[in-house]
């Protein structure tokens, strides 16, 4: 399992639509769960379908349901401060497996929408570094999409179809 954090100061400023066209800005056609509300999810596994003609595994089809672990919770009494400060008083959890190739790629996607439009500050314990800007986040990004196409052509990709969502 791999954990991540995001801090944030305004949750209330996620969007699923504007998620999705962020997403598309960085060149990912990306759908979360149909009902997913930030402040409102009680946690537990949060499906993606992710769609990518480079990636097509199955014939007539290039969409692969992923996703992650989100947890989200507000820290009244133990708010995350930066060096410089800054309270941020709520926190999204994420696990990503690696069963699945695409898990880590969601997951800093998400990760570098929450950091720009909810104020947010990125954490990788496994590193311990945060990550203020989304810039950096979105270069992650692009990273890992690379690793996937390579590993997509060497046949090491791991993926799950996508069937349709299911309630």
């Amino acid at each position: 399992m791999y954990d991540l954090a995001i801090f944030l100061k305004h949750p209330e400023n996620f969007s699923l639509p504007m998620f999705e066209q962020y997403c598309i800005s960085m060149g990912l056609n990306v759908a979360l769960y149909p009902s997913f509300e930030l402040e409102k999810w009680g946690g537990g596994f949060l499906p993606a379908r992710f769609t990518d003609s480079r990636f097509k595994q199955y014939p007539n089809d290039s969409a692969f349901l992923t996703g992650f672990e989100l947890y989200f919770e507000r820290c009244d009494h133990h708010a995350f401060k930066l060096p410089n400060g800054s309270e941020y008083p709520y926190v999204v959890a994420l696990r990503c497996g690696v069963a699945d190739s695409f898990e880590l790629l969601m997951a800093f996607a998400f990760g570098a929408y929450l950091t720009k439009m909810c104020e947010g500050v990125f954490v990788d314990p496994q590193d311990d570094v945060p990550y203020e800007d989304f810039r950096e986040l979105e270069d992650a990004v692009g990273e890992i999409m690379t690793e996937l196409l390579d590993l997509s052509k060497k046949g090491g990709l791991c993926t799950h179809r996508f069937d349709g969502w299911i309630d």
